[in-house]
């Protein structure tokens, strides 16, 4: 919800002792700070009934010629290949971002039905590392297919390591297609809005 505030790029909110500690916002300089902290404070009392004190919250700001040619909104799932070769399972993904590039990933492992959602979400991990040059890594914490209702879906634990700090990353997407390509969404769906943040940046 606070991503939808107007400017708003990211939103990091840091959690300690089960309270808002810190919120941390990346936004456009098109806006006023003080405006946007305030839009944060309104969406933070009106929608989830919690009380934020405006020193909380830091507003980093781009400049629009800072975001040209490095900021690329999303990552998006291109093909899957899946390739049995005996008792191993060889998995390629591709992703595409906004502005037409592509990027690779592999992984393989043992053949069984259970590690099939494990090798997809390892390979789009490994074209999302491509995307961004290796500057930091991404580890699968676990991968689960799970059912609500009548629809399935697909959840994704992830673990973002840089050279300064840790972040664990949740993903979900519901199976619309195949199980794979789910898979794929669900972990793009965890990375993407950090992947913004650090391209930016």
């Amino acid at each position: 919800m606070l991503e939808q505030v107007t400017g708003v790029i990211s939103v990091k909110p840091v959690i300690d002792d089960g309270e808002i500690s810190e919120i941390h916002v990346l936004s456009r300089a098109d806006r006023n700070p003080k405006q946007v902290v305030r839009d944060i404070e309104s969406v933070c009392n009106t929608t989830f009934n919690v009380e934020i004190d405006h020193k909380k919250i830091s507003v980093a700001q781009i400049e629009e010629d800072e975001l040209d040619g490095y900021y690329i909104s999303r990552l998006h799932p291109k093909t899957i290949h899946l390739v049995k070769s005996g008792p191993i399972l060889e998995v390629k993904v591709e992703l595409f971002s906004d502005d037409g590039h592509e990027y690779t990933g592999t992984a393989s492992g043992p053949m069984v039905s259970a590690n099939q959602v494990k090798l997809v979400a390892h390979a789009t991990l490994s074209a999302v590392e491509d995307y961004l040059h290796s500057m930091c890594r991404f580890i699968l914490d676990d991968a689960v297919h799970f059912t609500v209702g009548d629809q399935e879906g697909v959840l994704m634990g992830i673990t973002l390591v840089t050279p300064k700090s840790e972040e664990s990353l949740v993903g979900s997407a519901l199976v619309q297609g195949d199980i794979p390509e789910a898979a794929v969404k669900a972990v793009l769906n965890a990375v993407n809005r950090r992947v913004v943040v650090m391209v930016a940046s």
